[in-house]
């Protein structure tokens, strides 16, 4: 006849030890993680806010850029001369050059700061 022997209470104290501190750590790193999961937010949030200041001083040099170009126009209408006409083109050609130099420098500092420039 086997007779079964009774487990070790030995194994029985680290399993009770560890039931009883776990209720202890669920709430300090509950607390971590919502702490992290603001940061994460507010990060988040300042970074969309950059990029709306970013698009409205785009669409301002647009505004602006169109308005000068529809001067130019008029002027080119009153006053003719096909010399003025190539100077003014010139200056259109500039400054949608810079235009766009200044768009690709904007889209790289977005792209090398991850919250952008401040």
């Amino acid at each position: 006849m086997l007779l079964l022997s009774p487990r070790p209470a030995a194994a029985a104290v680290p399993a009770a030890a560890l039931a009883a501190a776990a209720p202890a750590a669920a709430p300090a790193a509950q607390e971590i993680q919502q702490q992290q999961q603001q940061q994460e937010q507010q990060q988040q949030q300042e970074h969309v806010s950059v990029q709306q200041q970013h698009l409205l001083q785009q669409q301002d040099l647009l505004q602006q850029q169109h308005l000068l170009q529809q001067q130019q126009q008029q002027q080119q209408q009153n006053q003719g001369g096909e010399q003025q006409q190539q100077e003014q083109q010139q200056q259109q050609e500039q400054q949608q050059q810079q235009q766009t130099q200044k768009k690709h420098r904007e889209s790289c500092r977005q792209r090398l700061s991850p919250l952008g420039p401040n």
